[in-house]
This record gives C-alpha cells, structure tokens and sequence, in this order.
C-alpha cells in the first residue's frame, strides 16, 4: 500500500464571520502515515524546514499560490500549493515523491469551534492561543517587519526606539482595541496602530473547545528615516 503524504489547503472565507477583506482565507493542512523524516518548507508563511506530524495545520491563510519544498527523508519534492476561494486543495504524493492526485473539493463549513455569543470575556491565557500564518507571536513579527514600514521620518535618522502594543483578538480572527504603551510620540504611536491593523486575520483563540477573544502583547521597532 503506498505510503501517502496529504496536503489539504481548505478555504474557510466566511467561517470565522464575514471578510473584511476582498481576499478569501483558507486552511493548509498536512497528513502523513509516512514512516521516514517528513519535514516541509513554505517560505511565504515562514514555515522552515519544519518536522511534520499526522496532525500538522495551518489555519487562516490568505489564498494565493504558495512554494512548497517536501522533504521524505533525503528525497525532495517541489510543489506550488495554491489556495482557491471556497475550495479544499487536495494533493496526494505517494511514498515514490510522485504527484498521484490533486484535486479542489467545495470546503464544507460546519467543522469549525462555536461562539458563545453571552461570553464576552477577554482572557490573557486560552486553552489554545490564536495562531498568525499558523504560527504564534514570532511569525506576526516577521510578517509586519516583511510587510509594513518599520522606518519612521518622526526620529533622529538613524535611531531606534521600541514601543509595545496592546490588542485584542476577536472570535472571528480580527485584530482589534489596539492600544500602544509608554510612548509620547503621537505620530509613532498612530504609525503603531496602522502598522498592527494591516495584519491578515488571525485564528481566534480556544476555551473548552469555544472561540473566545484574546488580548495579545506585541513589541515593535522603529527606525528614523536617512536623511
């Protein structure tokens, strides 16, 4: 029986709520009953060389196409993943790193956690934590210091000042309540504020199994424009 290595990119535009944004989200996960060492590299989502297990998930990712490198112990597969609006990307290689299917499945939208609408708590620590890109707080970091301008024209060329932030994020994976700590500069602070609320939505977090609101920390770094 050959030995399969599933790669399931489920869109989920519409589960976590409505999209504030014209682009769709979807799920990469990788399912593998391979015996040898299966890691996986996907460059855009900071994924890098990552040992995989049977249960390996990436949740709320922007659709798109994606550079995937597969590693079955030494042998390599190269493979774009792409993420369709309102399709489950099913790709199927067998033990031999041969492509031996792939196909886009309407995704069905019933899986995901429940809300408690009456529960409006906000909790510091949830079962489990909200994701970005699949990952945690290092991966949002080096997605804003990729995607967002960290050089501000309202410091001394040249200077570096750090400025912590405070948000909130909701049961449908929005950012929200941003707040800066301890600055006294108003434009770096609103710069701050800008720079968090362009991240793509996040997976809310977890409580007994129920999508609950989580307030996050989130230092940053600003750098004065050469001049």
């Amino acid at each position: 029986m050959n030995q399969l290595i599933v790669l399931i990119a489920a869109l989920t535009i519409n589960v976590y709520g409505a999209n504030k944004n014209s682009r769709g989200e979807g799920d990469i996960e990788i399912k593998t009953s391979n015996q040898k060492s299966i890691s996986v590299t996907i460059p855009k989502l900071y994924i890098k060389k990552k040992s995989i297990d049977k249960d390996f998930l990436l949740q709320t990712i922007p659709e798109g196409k994606y550079k995937a490198k597969i590693y079955a112990g030494k042998k390599k597969i190269k493979h774009q993943i792409t993420v369709e609006k309102d399709f489950r990307t099913v790709i199927e290689i067998d033990s031999e790193n041969r492509l031996v299917k792939e196909e886009f499945i309407p995704f069905a939208e019933d899986r995901l956690p429940p809300v408690d609408p009456d529960n409006q708590d906000i909790y510091i620590v949830a079962d489990k934590m909200p994701k970005f890109l699949g990952g945690d707080l290092r991966v949002a970091r080096e997605w804003l210091n990729d995607n967002t301008k960290n050089t501000t024209r309202y410091l001394e060329s040249g200077q570096r000042v750090k400025v912590n932030t405070m948000f909130v994020i909701d049961t449908d994976g929005y950012v929200s309540d941003v707040i800066v700590l301890k600055c006294r500069s108003e434009a770096i602070k609103s710069q701050a504020i800008r720079r968090i609320k362009k991240m793509p939505r996040w997976t809310p977090g977890l409580q007994r199994g129920i999508r609950v609101k989580v307030k996050l920390n989130m230092p940053l770094e600003f750098i004065g424009e050469k001049r």
